[in-house]
């Protein structure tokens, strides 16, 4: 846990000064930390966390390690490894510890581009808060972990001692005085803010605060910057972060103050395309400028909803209100972007009324040519999502009418055994530990009849299941030939084919009647009658007969309503080859009209589900009407070809016939 220095030059706006501890609780894993803000004689802001805690002291091999990495800094003709990173040196105690805040800090990328030797040797970690507050106290009592990791790990639970750390304050720094107190174990417990005894945390206590400070950090304030600053670990983290209100007149007549939660910002339009803190140089000197922006593809946006232009975490005017910004994408996306906060020159930089950001001056220029930058950025995100938004849309109708497709084609007889491609299951399915029954035994005992030549299941023929000369069951196949018995109990059955098509036959290795047995060893039965069926051939595929099926549009309907762009593909499907015509060409050997036969079922099955009546409640009119009708023209066209076809070939084979 460090406290980082975006404060130490008063280039922050007063929201980070309690932002900066918070930022750190949560980098010590915190899950409940509490800004507590105390008015009266004596105000004071204390962030209290149950994070990890903090490590008096660093490791002796750290220390040895960090102290030879300064020395080679501070020697100009020592040469620096270019790959060294502190993070993957140091050990985690010592980077939880406050000598490394104190010391050590200036190491850290948090504060990269400064004078790393430099920062060490000014505690540059312990100091950022003197642009608020005069003096800073700290209560830290690490977690058990980090607690062995440095007393041992003989330590118990119940020896861990609460460190107490306090910095010079700020008149003892302008009167020379440097020095860093630190005691252990403390006098005085680590408690929250109702005085509840805590096993692990941090409390950071500021007091003597600056005129002004606390009236700008007032309990709305405060949540309102939070939640924009802490917004995502909020929404996506598990943690609590609360306000206590000590301060206002209502909040000081409640004993423990009134808690205030710091919720997630709640954005009623778009996706977020922007989130970042930039950093905006003015004269050399660089001052963060935290911008978000949302948009939302087709939604009218109110120009008082665009993006707000913030003064100290305040909004002011709308970003398209800056004649230089008032151009796409600003009149369509919503969000907030700071403008630089330069301390001092607030009334150079605003108009009388802090609403307008005043015209060239260099703060001016340099953030719009910045968010010039920032609008290049957006317009590309804006325009990845659209076709992000319009891809999804044609798989979502493809998927929609591809089921639609498949359902249709399942109800009529020509389909009847469809054979749908299998999609590999999302889970595995659970192995399931089998008990063994006493009598009765778990099993799949089925019996099926298909066709030797297509090797199809044959729907609709009666097998019985017998015992002892008595008939138990007597099932009808379905569609796939199969029929299922269930479980069975001990002892010798038999299984009778009893309906056989007509002019088909028992191929020759088979029987009518089949006896087994169900025991222990043998739980499972899964026979196959084979039959014989004149006519029969191994199925077509549906792509050797049209290739690329399409259902496609390439005009509007009218310009109000949606389109599709699509393409809808029906695979390889299996096609019903035992219907009387499709037979009759087989035994005429016509390969040409077995083709057309099977493409005209495919036809039909679209035309059907062109017209398939009124599109469900949940799916927009408009869109739909506009699939129905292009399905409607495309596939007829294709059923009137197939159909024509069809019938020139009959045509040209009975002229053949009489001729002969």
């Amino acid at each position: 846990m460090v406290l980082y220095t975006a404060g130490l030059h008063g280039r922050a706006h007063p929201g980070e000064f309690p932002s900066q501890p918070v930022e750190n609780s949560f980098d010590a894993g915190a899950t409940d930390v509490w800004v507590v803000l105390k008015g009266g004689k004596h105000p004071s802001l204390t962030v209290i966390d149950n994070g990890s805690g903090m490590l008096p002291d660093i490791l002796p091999e750290d220390h040895k390690r960090l102290e030879k990495h300064l020395a080679d800094l501070r020697d100009p003709e020592k040469e620096i490894p270019e790959d060294f990173d502190i993070f993957k040196e140091i050990s985690e105690a010592s980077l939880h510890s406050l000598m490394w805040m104190i010391r050590y800090i200036g190491l850290s990328p948090h504060v990269k581009g400064e004078d790393p030797y430099l920062m060490a040797l000014l505690g540059i970690g312990t100091k950022a808060f003197y642009v608020w507050a005069n003096a800073v106290t700290y209560f830290t009592r690490p977690n058990f972990r980090l607690a062995k990791a440095f007393w041992g790990s003989s330590i118990t639970q119940d020896e861990v001692p609460t460190i107490f750390f306090q910095p010079p304050t700020g008149v003892e720094l302008k009167r020379g005085r440097s020095n860093n107190l630190i005691e252990y174990p403390s006098e005085i417990p680590l408690k929250d803010h109702k005085g509840n005894l805590m096993q692990h945390g941090t409390r950071v206590e500021f007091t003597g605060l600056k005129t002004g400070v606390l009236e700008k950090l007032t309990p709305g304030v405060v949540s309102a910057y939070l939640s924009g600053r802490f917004g995502k670990v909020l929404r996506e983290k598990a943690v609590r972060l609360t306000i206590i209100d000590q301060v206002t007149e209502a909040g000081i007549s409640e004993p423990d103050g009134i808690e205030i939660p710091v919720r997630a910002p709640v954005y009623d339009v778009g996706v977020l395309l922007y989130d970042r803190t930039d950093f905006v140089s003015v004269e050399g000197t660089p001052y963060p400028v935290e911008i978000q922006i949302r948009y939302k593809p087709g939604k009218r946006l109110d120009p008082k909803a665009r993006v707000k232009i913030r003064r100290g975490g305040n909004e002011a005017c709308t970003i398209t209100d800056v004649p230089e910004l008032s151009f796409t994408p600003w009149d369509g996306v919503t969000g907030y972007a700071d403008f630089p906060d330069i301390p001092g020159k607030e009334d150079s930089l605003w108009t009388p009324d802090k609403l307008f950001p005043l015209p060239n001056t260099p703060a001016y220029n340099h953030w719009v040519q910045h968010m010039m930058r920032v609008a290049e950025y957006v317009m590309v995100a804006m325009a990845d999502h659209e076709a992000k938004i319009v891809e999804e849309s044609q798989q979502q109708i493809a998927s929609r009418v591809t089921t639609s497709v498949l359902k249709a084609m399942q109800n009529l007889p020509a389909f009847s055994n469809l054979v749908l491609p299998k999609r590999p299951p999302t889970k595995k399915p659970q192995k399931v530990k089998k008990v063994k029954k006493p009598v009765f035994v778990e099993t799949r005992t089925f019996a099926s009849v298909v066709s030797k030549e297509s090797g199809r299941g044959i729907r609709g023929l009666t097998i019985q299941l017998l015992k002892e000369g008595r008939i138990l069951s007597n099932l009808e196949t379905d569609t796939s030939g199969r029929v299922s018995f269930g479980e069975l109990a001990y002892g010798r059955y038999k299984f009778k084919l009893v309906t056989i098509p007509k002019g088909a036959r028992l191929a020759p290795e088979e029987r009518q009647e089949v006896v087994f047995n169900i025991n222990e060893n043998y739980p499972r039965k899964d026979y196959v009658f084979t039959l014989i069926v004149p006519g029969d051939t191994k199925p077509v595929k549906l792509a050797k007969v049209q290739q690329g099926l399409r259902v496609w549009a390439h005009e509007l309907i009218s310009p109000e309503e949606l389109y599709y762009f699509g393409r809808l593909s029906l695979g390889m499907v299996e096609i019903n080859t035992g219907t009387e015509e499709h037979r009759q060409a087989v035994m005429d050997k016509d390969e040409e009209l077995q083709l057309l036969i099977q493409e005209l079922y495919a036809s039909s099955a679209m035309t059907e589900l062109a017209f398939l009546g009124p599109p469900p409640e949940d799916e927009k009119i408009d869109e739909t009407r506009a699939l129905y009708r292009v399905m409607a023209i495309q596939m007829s066209k294709l059923f009137v070809r197939a159909y024509t076809d069809a019938l020139m070939v009959q045509r040209a084979e009975a002229r053949r016939k009489k001729r002969e």
